[in-house]
């Protein structure tokens, strides 16, 4: 799916993606992915688009490092993009670099939460396995 709308930052690209076409993306996930030749892997699975799941933890790593969501909501709309499931589908992935992606990118997640000054945020931790 591709979409000539410019975001201001990567949390607001994160958040304008179709949460269902993540979702598609993790169902559809390759496992053979191959990081060094990206041109190999098909936006298009069955018929139905699907994001670049390696993009996407890409984009999910730059947005913890220029700014993660500083209120509730903004979490709770950053959850329902689905992308973080798409890092525990990954974490199956037979590449290791996809594998070390998602797994860092979860651990980036869990340690921002855990001293995230957002008291709800606590309760973050019951949705991570």
């Amino acid at each position: 799916m591709v979409l000539d709308i410019p975001s201001e930052s990567a949390l607001a690209a994160l958040r304008s993606l179709d949460a269902t076409v993540v979702l598609k993306t993790a169902i559809a996930f390759p496992i053979r992915r191959d990081t060094t030749n990206p041109r190999d892997f098909e936006l298009v699975e069955n018929g139905e688009s699907v994001y670049d799941p390696v993009f996407l933890l890409l984009l999910f790593g730059k947005m913890l490092q220029d700014g993660p969501p500083t209120s509730n909501v903004a979490w709770v709309e950053l959850f329902r993009t689905n992308v973080v499931s798409l890092f525990i589908r990954a974490l199956s992935s037979k590449q290791d670099v996809v594998r070390d992606l998602a797994l860092s990118q979860l651990a980036g997640l869990w340690s921002f939460l855990e001293v995230s000054l957002i008291p709800s945020c606590r309760y973050l931790f019951l949705t991570i396995p």
